[in-house]
């Protein structure tokens, strides 16, 4: 009698993920042109463990993303470069399906809790031009080939 022995490590992935946002447009209301390009450039790293059932893979992934959020003043007496730390952690529920043994189409939902939230304003302006929200989320679709 031969006993199946559960893996040490259920099926899992890393992924160490790198993306840069360009340049956002943050303008004052009623004054065309001036305000503040938002840019971010960041890192991640996430766990994912996944439940594969022949082609079809569900994966919960957590993580963190560290990266670098930049403001350019656009349009103002004196425009300035702002650059900050980003940091969030991240939940990212998707499913993913591999047509092809190399190849594997996703999609996933990001949900991204803001550790620090910055504020973004002019000098003199009565009101704030941007902060952070607390929580974010972002919508993606990828393309894998696996080696």
């Amino acid at each position: 009698d031969v006993a199946r022995v559960p893996p040490v490590v259920p099926d899992a992935r890393l992924d160490v993920r790198g993306s840069y946002w360009f340049p956002s447009p943050l303008r004052f209301p009623g004054y065309t042109g001036s305000g503040a390009d938002l840019s971010l450039a960041a890192g991640a790293v996430r766990g994912c463990p996944r439940r594969v059932q022949r082609t079809i893979a569900l994966q919960i992934c957590g993580g963190i993303e560290l990266g670098v959020l930049q403001a350019q003043g656009v349009g103002l007496a004196r425009t300035e470069r702002a650059r900050g730390l980003w940091a969030a952690g991240l939940l990212a529920p998707g499913v993913q399906w591999r047509p092809l043994r190399r190849l594997a189409l996703g999609v996933e939902g990001e949900a991204l809790v803001a550790f620090t939230r910055r504020t973004y304003a002019a000098r003199g302006a009565p009101e704030l031009l941007y902060t952070v929200p607390p929580i974010g989320l972002r919508v993606s679709a990828s393309l894998a080939v696996i080696f």
